[in-house]
């Protein structure tokens, strides 16, 4: 404690003041729940507040416990008879917003009074006041304790403009601001988090999130990359055919249905319709099972190993360079701001429609008709695209110029999604004023390829090409995966086609086996859309067979299974690398057994592959004992004969 709060020399001297002894005292009362009873106390009280002061904010936005605030106002009607005006005094009641009820006002009042007491307390005896405002837990604190004040200084009455008809009545603007306020003290919530300082297991679990920071932000980002992707196939899929229920009308609309279907939930609210935006769906559903749901040991053991390799390396002395730091900052801003503009342009809100101007009557030249065909985006896009452009291409041409070599550099697969998006540009730029309408979508479609510029931060991040390395490594186990997965989707889809067929069913939307193929895909990734939905008993027991499938195949890891398989596949590794000989059929000659030797001696001698200064005849095959030269050669020359381990082995023979 002394050496926590700078007084070692002080302590060791023995010349602590009394306002020394009695700082660090106080401060392990509010900090060290388990260094005195006192602190077990006071720590028990900090977690009831906590708790209740959570849950008072969870249950006052509850309409039962909400009381509606009524507004009487006070005015003039006026109203018309039998040709005179007259007025009358009326009373008019509004109801603009309802509050809480007061009780919890109290109970706010309570455990804010003990989180204002205890931040005092803390911040005055606390061993540095700077590190102490600088806390995450601390900010929280105060924005949580400043909001409830805030609150509770702002008036629940308000004037009213009183007008003659109530015409001119001005509705307050209290309820919203009432509502911003409460919206702040949303962050009170965020007290449970002050429960790490006292439970340990708390402590040692947001260090494990901080140690594992850059390998969740890893996973976090190639999901991203998922969503990003797939939101932008399934809005051009959804437009290459005639599709009036399109519920797709941008690509940020896209990017919940994505985010939804790869985090295998599914609320249904957005489908695909056409069937190339179903094979878009079923593509997304499986990278959202084998990205979250498939913890595969052999993809952790391939990523940890690559990854304890490039962490090695790292250490290594290497000399850094400052612009080469720059260029690659600029890079990854270019790169991010072509693909944001890329989605953006795709919105309604930055959309320009392209007016059409007819005459609609030969007779009547100034009737017109206007139409609207198609939408173009906004022109500021244009610009910016523009600009990200011009340097890609630069960028491309200087890293092909001064390449070692431009065959390979050519050859990779980065540069070559590279070149194609920059080509991509300036072809849609070409086409633009040549294509209108469903041309200019359909060339629209393939700058498609522009989303895959993601992949180029693989270049500025060594995490990333060590994931994909990774992938690589256990492509095979991948491949088998999607196979066993991709077997029980056709399965499904057929049995459910038939058994909708079955029996008399006037709303079966099984059409086909394609379509039920779709439904498979997102029942066995245990996503259910609920767009496809069997209605005969059969189909339901077809249905019920294939999301139990779905649970066992993709939601259990079982530990059995996992276990079975790392040992099947290590044993299966090791074999493989072993030296490979060619098994003979043995002779019966050879199985004869020899004077003074039992015949399976002679068999476990005639198994041995051929060894260095042994006869030619003795041992030529593949056997279990080949790695132990003393029992396979008894050559006299060698002087094993008489060996202890031979002799030993001879005794159990």
């Amino acid at each position: 404690i002394a050496k926590k709060f700078g007084w070692e020399d002080d302590y060791y001297s023995g010349t602590l003041s009394k306002w020394q002894q009695i700082k660090p005292r106080i401060w392990a009362l509010f900090d060290e729940p388990w260094s005195s009873q006192y602190a077990r106390i006071i720590s028990c009280c900090s977690v009831f507040f906590i708790l209740a002061s959570t849950i008072s904010f969870m249950l006052k936005t509850h309409p039962s416990f909400q009381i509606p605030q009524i507004t009487v106002m006070y005015g003039f009607r006026i109203f018309e008879h039998d040709g005179y005006s007259d007025f009358a005094k009326a009373i008019d009641a509004h109801k603009p917003y309802t509050a809480p009820h007061p009780y919890f006002f109290y109970v706010d009042l309570i455990c804010n009074s003990w989180f204002t007491l205890e931040l005092l307390i803390r911040m005055l005896f606390c061993p540095s006041i700077r590190r102490f405002i600088r806390s995450p837990l601390t900010i929280i604190d105060i924005i949580s304790t400043s909001a409830f004040l805030l609150r509770m200084a702002t008036p629940y009455n308000s004037s009213y403009k009183l007008a003659l008809n109530f015409t001119s009545v001005k509705i307050p603007t209290f309820a919203s601001s009432m509502v911003t306020i409460d919206f702040l003290s949303m962050i009170c919530v965020l007290r449970l988090f002050k429960l790490t300082q006292h439970f340990s297991g708390l402590k040692i679990l947001i260090q494990t999130f901080k140690a594992s920071a850059e390998e969740l932000a890893l996973l976090v980002f190639f999901v991203l990359l998922a969503i990003v992707i797939f939101a932008a196939l399934v809005y051009y899929a959804e437009r290459s055919q005639p599709n009036p229920q399109n519920q797709f009308t941008s690509i940020p609309a896209g990017l919940w249905w994505s985010l939804i279907t790869i985090s295998t939930v599914g609320f249904g609210d957005m489908v695909p319709r056409t069937y190339l935006g179903m094979v878009v769906g079923s593509l997304c559903a499986l990278m959202g099972v084998l990205t979250i749901a498939l913890p595969v040991p052999v993809i952790v053991s391939n990523f940890s190993n690559l990854y304890s390799h490039s962490q090695a390396r790292a250490k290594l002395p290497k000399k850094r360079r400052r612009v080469l730091q720059i260029i690659s900052l600029v890079n990854i801003c270019f790169v991010v701001l072509s693909i944001v503009c890329f989605c953006l342009k795709t919105h309604p809100y930055f959309r320009i429609p392209d007016i059409d101007i007819d005459h609609l009557n030969v007779s009547h030249p100034k009737t017109f008709y206007v139409g609207k065909t198609t939408t173009s985006s906004h022109p500021s896009f244009f610009y910016v695209e523009l600009v990200c452009n011009m340097w890609f291409s630069g960028e491309f041409l200087l890293r092909m110029l001064f390449s070692p070599r431009i065959g390979s550099f050519l050859k990779n697969p980065v540069n070559i999604i590279d070149f194609i998006a920059t080509v991509s540009f300036y072809i849609d730029w070409a086409l633009d004023s040549v294509l209108s309408g469903a041309n200019r979508d359909s060339v629209e479609f393939f700058s498609i390829i522009r989303i895959l510029r993601l992949f180029k931060l693989t270049q500025h991040s060594v995490g990333l090409k060590i994931l994909i390395q990774t992938f690589k490594a256990s492509a095979q186990e991948l491949f088998l995966l999607v196979f066993f997965v991709l077997l029980g989707i056709v399965i499904f889809a057929a049995l459910v086609y038939y058994a909708e067929r079955v029996e008399d069913n006037p709303d079966n939307q099984f059409d086909s086996i394609p379509v039920g193929l779709w439904w498979a895909v997102i029942t066995i990734c245990t996503i259910g859309f609920g767009d496809l939905v069997p209605k005969t008993y059969l189909g339901m027991m077809v249905g019920s067979v294939c999301a139990l499938m779905g649970v066992l195949t993709i939601a259990l890891p079982v530990p059995v299974i996992v276990s079975n398989f790392a040992m099947f596949y290590s044993h299966a590794q090791a074999r493989s690398k072993l030296p490979k000989k060619r098994r003979r059929v043995l002779q019966p000659h050879e199985i004869k057994p020899l004077t003074g030797r039992s015949t399976t001696a002679a068999l476990l001698s005639s198994l041995g592959g051929p060894k260095p200064n042994c006869p030619k005849h003795i041992g030529d095959g593949l056997g279990a004992f080949a790695a132990t030269p003393l029992l396979m050669c008894p050559n006299p020359a060698m002087n094993v004969r008489n060996s202890p381990v031979r002799t030993k082995v001879n005794k159990m023979l």
